[in-house]
């Protein structure tokens, strides 16, 4: 079992650049993840599946907490 005091999900905006189409784009997405490694694993997920980009043309700059809204 987890630990119980890592097991809440919190908001992160994870800040980076993707190539899509020969041109570098800037991104800033926010997800719902248990801490900053699993939100940068759904930024790769995501933009995967929806977009067909492969992880190797997206570059994470930054995962940071946010405050919830």
């Amino acid at each position: 079992m987890k630990n119980k005091k890592n097991s809440q999900k919190e908001l992160f905006t994870v800040i980076g650049q993707l190539k899509e189409k020969k041109e570098k784009k800037k991104f800033s997405k926010t997800v719902l993840a248990f801490n900053e490694r699993n939100a940068m694993e759904k930024i790769l997920t995501l933009f995967g599946s929806k977009n067909k980009i492969s992880r190797r043309n997206i570059w994470i700059e930054e995962a940071k907490p946010t405050k919830e809204v």
